[in-house]
């Protein structure tokens, strides 16, 4: 992977070494570059070719000045980068310089040309060189270009290595340039005129134009024409192109082919026209703007292609896939009827419900819950509950179940918790060994089984627990707040019978009595009334009114009890509680790994669909 050292760190880059954990497999070889460039407005344009295409002679037409020569050099072409610089160079250029010199020695040039201060030529070493050195500082250093420059000739625009080399440098195709250089030998001899009539010139260079357009979109360098050009670098004027092509014919005073004569002179000139504007395009003024359309075009075709790398090195879809399959809840209620089978629940939760109280028992909570609502029960029901609890038993019998331990509830059919446990286990590592192994993930061993299972049967009791208030909670919902008349009706008859009524008897005598006598005796019964004996018989036919009716609501309360813990939708509810505590204590801690995995995953994938979209933008 392509990186320099710096303050920069590519989001790219940082994906890498993090999906390289997550999947367990090695860093994908990305080539970045484009991120630092955007920090500046420098343009390094980079000139990339093989053995012997031109690119020396081609830089120092381009600059007019013998730059690109190494008077070490036997025989293997440009052995390292060569920098051509504006004299005036400021911090930018040097920090980007830096940065390829960190990856490879760099040879500096300066110049004093200041149309061109802010664009960087890099002559770049041969990379189809018996060299390995060269190849590898190419691939090095091409992701730190801003522009491409590439050369070839007739003889090696369809060459292998070039065309390998020129898929795996990432620019934007409106920043690589292709130059077929060596045009003129394509004029070994005058038949390249074959038509006799028209612009000759034009259609010879139309017809090599077209082959060379072919042959860069072979190599994936397809794109906007204007970026192709077709030169003789070695022959940029119009008399030094035509005097080669004398030469090529052996033909100096154009006694041979006087007829091709105007043909080639024109030919010179259009080659001369085309040099020009290679020079204008490649070295000509930059402005702020177009740096940084440049720059940013190149990152997001370097994003494009980087993020699309990653998914397929490191298999994401698949894995990604996988991973949620195997999180998903059908796959985790198939793992839990797998192992446990298909009627544990069912079995379990009968059992589980025999260790919960009597009906009884949930009948006077019941009703205590509902006394609630109401004035004065509760305080008669607390002095002489056991009367009516008593007669409701009577009237109402509900016998209590069978009790069983723990280990029996959890227990069904003959298999022990544990055993269950590990079939559960034994189906992930069988379905998933292929995903384990890959992410080197932790299924668990024997202590995990056995924690669990003491967990479960802890957790037993609680849900028995639950299923009780689950009990209690359906009867309760049948319940409707006591009206106003029925509350006041209760306050009627402790007041009616202890007060109201003797006090009421003796105000009627004396309104009826006759005489001194009669009058006293009336008054006499009033006081008499508010005694001891008279209030307290009073209370006794309250106390009588109100166990009666007491007997009633507990006699209803034990049938609310008994027909919600019958009711289908309570063991519905029941059964889809012992579910989920079988699958958070047992299936969940065993693809917890998984989850987690997949969680970590999936926060990678959203960040590197970030960049997919800022590529898109």
């Amino acid at each position: 992977m392509t990186a320099v050292a710096g303050p920069i760190t590519d989001p790219l880059e940082s994906l890498n070494r993090r999906l390289s954990e997550l999947t367990n497999t090695a860093a994908a070889d990305l080539e970045l570059g484009a991120l630092r460039a955007l920090s500046d407005e420098v343009v390094l344009c980079g000139l990339l070719g093989g053995k012997d295409v031109g690119k020396s002679t081609l830089v120092n037409n381009l600059v007019g000045a013998p730059i690109s020569v190494d008077p070490d050099e036997v025989g293997e072409g440009t052995s390292r980068p060569l920098a051509y610089v504006h004299e005036s160079a400021g911090a930018a250029v040097l920090s980007r310089l830096e940065d390829l010199s960190r990856l490879t020695t760099i040879d500096t040039v300066t110049h004093r040309v200041d149309a061109v201060r802010n664009v960087v030529l890099v002559d770049l070493p041969d990379f189809d060189s018996e060299f390995d050195d060269h190849a590898r500082i190419v691939r090095q250093i091409a992701p730190l270009l801003d522009r491409v420059l590439w050369v070839v000739t007739p003889r090696k625009a369809g060459d292998r290595a070039w065309v390998s080399l020129a898929r795996r440098v990432l620019k934007d195709p409106g920043n690589v340039h292709c130059v077929l250089n060596k045009v003129d030998e394509l004029l070994t001899d005058a038949e390249v005129f074959v038509e006799q009539d028209g612009d000759r010139a034009a259609s010879f260079l139309e017809a090599q134009r077209r082959w060379f357009l072919a042959a860069t979109s072979r190599a994936g360098l397809g794109g906007e024409e204007g970026r192709h050009f077709l030169v003789a670098a070695e022959f940029p004027t119009e008399e030094a192109f035509a005097a080669r092509v004398q030469w090529l014919w052996d033909d100096p005073q154009w006694r041979r082919y006087p007829q091709d004569r105007e043909a080639v002179l024109e030919l010179s000139r259009r080659m001369s026209a085309e040099f020009r504007r290679m020079r204008d395009r490649v070295l000509g003024p930059v402005k702020a703007e177009e740096v940084r359309r440049i720059k940013e075009a190149n990152r997001r075709r370097e994003c494009e292609v980087g993020a699309s790398l990653l998914r397929e090195h490191f298999d994401l879809d698949r894995i990604n896939e996988r991973l949620t399959r195997v999180c998903d809840e059908d796959y985790r209620r198939e793992l839990l009827c797998e192992g446990f089978g298909p009627g544990y629940v069912t079995e379990a939760v009968e059992q589980l419900s025999s260790r919960a109280r009597s009906d009884r028992r949930l009948a006077e909570e019941l009703l205590t819950q509902r006394l609630a609502d109401w004035p004065v029960l509760g305080w008669v029901y607390g002095l002489f509950g056991w009367l009516p609890r008593w007669v409701g038993q009577r009237l109402t019998s509900s016998p209590k179940p069978a009790v069983s331990t723990p280990d029996e509830a959890l227990n069904v059919s003959g298999i022990g918790l544990e055993e269950r446990i590990r079939l559960v286990r034994s189906r992930i590592a069988s379905d998933q060994a292929d995903l384990i192994s890959r992410l080197r993930l932790s299924t668990g061993g024997a202590e995990d089984v056995r924690s669990t299972a003491e967990g479960l049967r802890s957790e037993s009791a609680k849900l028995v627990h639950q299923l009780e208030e689950r009990v209690i909670a359906a009867a309760r919902e049948r319940d409707a707040a006591p009206s106003w008349w029925k509350r006041g009706l209760v306050w009627f008859v402790i007041g009616w019978f202890p007060l109201a009524q003797p006090v009421l008897e003796g105000v009627l005598h004396v309104a009826s009595a006759e005489g001194v006598t009669g009058v006293a005796g009336g008054l006499y019964q009033i006081v008499a009334a508010l005694g001891a004996v008279k209030i307290l018989s009073g209370l006794v036919v309250v106390t009588v009114i109100y166990v009666v009716g007491l007997t009633v609501m507990y006699a209803r309360a034990l049938r609310d009890v008994r027909e919600a813990r019958e009711a289908p939708e309570g063991a519905e509810s029941a059964r889809f509680m012992l579910e989920q505590l079988l699958l958070s204590r047992v299936v969940a801690p065993a693809l917890a790994p998984f989850e987690q995995r997949r969680a970590a995953l999936n926060d990678a994938l959203a960040a590197l669909a970030q960049v997919e979209g800022r590529a898109a933008a």
